[in-house]
């Protein structure tokens, strides 16, 4: 079950676009007379065109013949969520004004996208990876890596239920409501929500570990505020942000959760950012008096050795 391959005479075809994303017709390769000049784009194996519904979905896809051999084209498509959710993206994407291809290959063979989608200037692709079966972490960071050292962006979507690596990667979990409503993004995308000491200047409260213990008086405020998941939102309204650059994906750099990949918007990170900054100067106010505090107690010390000189002298004197 795959969606692109190649027409004897007109090239990569693609069966989920009514034509075909060359200007011929679907009708042309569907049941024809005689078998339509139709390969497989990875092991040139002859593939026919099929037609099938499920639930709410018109699904059009192309079947290796009897005896195909091995094939990394056909082993991508297995499954029908993996299915329906190359389908999906596409889709979105399209619908964002966006181009979108399946099964797109770099030229050196070190990564192959599920959709790729591309800006109508352009200047950005993004690759978008329906990661259904589960992978180890080293591997999904690698072909991260990969997609990032060519200039791709890439967002991983799943519907397992336990994802170990969703905060090691840009990446968000998916779900299919058992209504048949739209897909839901269910984790991944985080809002940040800002909380401060009324009086800034002055701050008693600091849940990190070095919190100022044996200086003296109040610091200011570091900001207390944190990372939290956002509430399900459609499928759609999330690829329609990745496309219009309104999310993006950052490492948290407040705790709990630093370091791990998040989905956000910029009023966020400007919150978050500010909360960073702040918590910087308060860094610098703590090691400024800790500076000061230690200078006054080398000081206090010199002069009570000085004392202590001039009374052994005086003693000696005596």
């Amino acid at each position: 079950m795959v969606f692109v391959g190649v027409h004897g005479q007109w090239g990569r075809i693609d069966v989920t676009q009514p034509d075909l994303g060359c200007d011929q017709s679907r009708e042309s390769i569907y049941k024809p007379t005689s078998p339509a000049p139709l390969t497989c784009y990875e092991c040139d194996w002859r593939v026919h065109l099929v037609h099938r519904t499920h639930e709410a979905y018109d699904l059009w896809f192309l079947r290796h013949a009897n005896n195909a051999p091995a094939c990394a084209a056909k082993a991508a498509g297995e499954g029908m969520q993996h299915h329906l959710l190359k389908l999906d993206l596409a889709h979105h994407a399209r619908t964002a004004g966006w181009s979108a291809e399946y099964e797109v290959a770099a030229l050196d063979g070190s990564w192959r996208a599920d959709v790729m989608a591309t800006s109508p200037d352009g200047t950005r692709r993004v690759a978008l990876e329906a990661q259904m079966a589960s992978i180890a972490i080293t591997d999904i960071e690698a072909r991260t890596d990969r997609y990032r050292d060519d200039g791709i962006e890439v967002c991983w979507f799943t519907d397992r239920k336990t994802v170990p690596w969703l905060d090691r990667v840009p990446a968000v979990q998916i779900a299919r409501p058992d209504d048949g409503g739209p897909v839901q993004v269910t984790a991944g995308p985080a809002r940040f929500v800002p909380e401060w000491c009324e009086d800034r200047h002055k701050c008693g409260l600091c849940e990190c570990s070095d919190c100022g213990a044996g200086v003296d008086g109040p610091l200011p405020c570091g900001g207390h505020g944190r990372w939290q998941p956002a509430d399900a939102f459609s499928l759609e309204k999330f690829v329609g942000a990745i496309c219009a650059n309104t999310t993006r994906p950052h490492r948290l750099r407040t705790r709990p959760g630093a370091g791990a990949w998040r989905w956000i918007t910029r009023p966020y990170f400007l919150l978050e950012d500010e909360q960073v900054q702040a918590e910087a100067g308060r860094h610098q106010a703590l090691a400024w008096r800790r500076r000061r505090q230690a200078a006054q107690q080398a000081t206090e010390q010199q002069h009570h050795a000085a004392i202590e000189a001039l009374l052994q002298r005086q003693a000696a004197l005596t």
